[in-house]
């Protein structure tokens, strides 16, 4: 998702999610925090704007169909889904950033975080 930014690359993306934590990236697509954005390497003052602009619906409407959600599953996608960003952020192709991704979570169950379905698929 963040690639798809202008100005954005797998580079500039690998870097964002190297410094930020998806939680905290999240966070500050969804207050403007232009600052926090600007301070990763390769990201100036206006492509976090463009992070902020281009990124705050979709951040906004996962974010909050995940908490209005009374099931296990809207969450455990979106886990799925962020974790699969991620990986193809890094490098990876879309169909195996996904199996891998698959992989982990059958291995660590349905309630596995984001951030521990992209430790376990990478490791």
């Amino acid at each position: 998702m963040i690639e798809h930014v202008s100005g954005v690359g797998p580079k500039v993306a690998l870097s964002i999610m190297s410094r930020l934590s998806l939680p905290l990236l999240e966070g500050a697509i969804r207050a403007g925090d232009v600052t926090t954005l600007a301070k990763c390497p390769g990201i100036g003052k206006k492509t976090a704007e463009r992070l902020v602009v281009e990124l705050k619906a979709k951040v906004g409407a996962s974010s909050t169909a995940a908490s209005f959600s009374s099931g296990e599953s809207a969450p455990t996608a979106s886990a799925h889904r962020d974790a699969v960003a991620a990986l193809t952020a890094l490098g990876y192709k879309a169909s195996d950033a996904d199996e891998a991704v698959r992989h982990a979570s059958l291995a660590l169950g349905a309630g596995a975080t984001t951030e521990a379905l992209i430790k376990k698929a990478l490791g």
